[in-house]
């Protein structure tokens, strides 16, 4: 009598890669632009990276430091700061919020902190409250929605958390739930997409690398889309939402991916890039400024530290609105503005025309022009309002065309 012997084999993180690959539909390659192979930032992972006032931001980490830059290109890079206020750590966040630039957390050579810090320049800075009422922690999420301050989960193994909390100024802070029904973990990607709060991916305590997606509206309730989303199970990528879409690049499994996903929904997800053009690394981040997507510093899977800066337009194989006519155009005056900016646009053939404009994540807040027009040239303008007719808050922001097959974005900054 004949028997079968049962394999219980668990797939590597390039089969599963490759299982996605041959099932999803139509793997688009992105065009990635190197705006730097060596920033003037030293080498670093474990770092701090926010868009501010229409400029990158790239702050602290490992090595520890405590040094501030900031670049509207990606290429050129002044520093602010070779020493800011806040002690050197590693796993900070920061983010734009009220107008300022702020910093939370991380880990300091000794214990961790919870001190939470704030800059309009990058030059100076002011501690907002040395203690808030989290635990200490690196490696968590750092979110401006609601009007308020969110930080996430985080922690490191031995001391990982799932409670969230809020501030309305970063001084006094709510827990809004000491355990979120996803699992405590760190590493994990937190975005705002869609009017709510998303986590996804990360480490638990256990050591497993996670691929499950959550959302919330209110901190409290937490919706699963997916136990296993197609991408490997995956901590310390890189997120952030781009063109309307959640994102999700890189990040460590056995080893360092090079991948990126994106997904408008959490549960469907397409491969935007099976390999991109940046070397496989983590504990790198992501940011969107200026029409484009960039990938700043992070570390290979032997810990060799990247000050590389990378950058794309987003639009992957099966995505590209089509090759932009030389007649497409787009201009924006002034680029920086407080009350009013003029945008003049030409349209190579008749059809609908949409001109937009969206904040520095990707997020519609005012369409200026959707309707059928002949070719030639039309004039609108941006109060810097939303769609519901309120002030917009001061940041980046881009204004984009798109008409008879063409594509055009310029970068604007709104002063206040």
């Amino acid at each position: 009598m004949a028997h079968r012997k049962e394999l219980n084999v668990k797939p590597s993180a390039t089969l599963l890669l490759l299982a996605a690959v041959l099932a999803s539909p139509a793997a688009a390659q992105l065009d990635w632009t190197q705006a730097t192979g060596a920033a003037a930032w030293s080498p670093r992972s474990m770092f701090a990276a926010a868009v501010y006032g229409g400029r990158l931001w790239v702050m602290a980490g490992r090595p520890d430091t405590n040094d501030v830059w900031w670049s509207t290109d990606g290429g050129a890079w002044t520093a602010a700061t070779a020493g800011a206020q806040w002690s050197s750590r590693t796993g900070a966040a920061a983010i734009d919020f009220a107008g300022s630039l702020f910093l939370a957390g991380g880990k300091p050579r000794a214990g961790q902190v919870t001190d939470v810090w704030r800059t309009s320049a990058g030059d100076s800075w002011t501690l907002v409250t040395a203690q808030a009422g989290w635990s200490g922690r690196p490696h968590h999420g750092l979110l401006s929605y609601d009007g308020k301050l969110w930080v996430i989960g985080g922690g490191e193994p031995g001391g990982l958390f799932n409670d969230v909390w809020r501030s309305t100024d970063g001084v006094y802070w709510t827990r809004t739930t000491a355990s979120a029904p996803w699992s405590a973990r760190c590493g994990h990607g937190t975005v705002v997409f869609n009017d709510r709060m998303w986590v996804f991916g990360g480490v638990d305590a256990s050591g497993q690398r996670l691929r499950d997606v959550w959302y919330s509206s209110d901190g409290v309730d937490w919706t699963r889309t997916t136990v296993a989303a197609p991408w490997a199970a995956r901590a310390f990528a890189a997120a952030v939402v781009f063109y309307n879409k959640i994102w999700i690049l890189g990040g460590r499994g056995d080893t360092c991916f090079n991948d990126v996903w994106s997904t408008t929904n959490g549960a469907g997800w397409t491969l935007a890039d099976t390999g991109a053009d940046w070397s496989p690394r983590s504990h790198f981040r992501a940011l969107s400024q200026g029409g484009r997507l960039w990938v700043l510093g992070g570390m290979a899977t032997d810990s060799t530290p990247f000050n590389d800066v990378w950058s794309s337009r987003g639009m992957g194989i099966g995505e590209q609105p089509g090759p932009v006519t030389p007649a497409a155009e787009l201009r924006c005056a002034p680029t920086q503005f407080r009350a009013r900016t003029s945008v003049d646009f030409t349209v190579p053939g008749s059809g609908t025309v949409v001109v937009a404009v969206r904040d520095a994540g990707g997020r519609l807040v005012r369409t200026l022009v959707r309707e059928r027009r002949l070719a030639g040239g039309y004039a609108t303008a941006w109060d810097g309002r939303d769609e519901a007719g309120r002030p917009a808050p001061a940041g980046s922001y881009f204004c984009e065309l798109r008409a008879a097959g063409a594509f055009a974005v310029r970068p604007l900054v709104l002063v206040r």
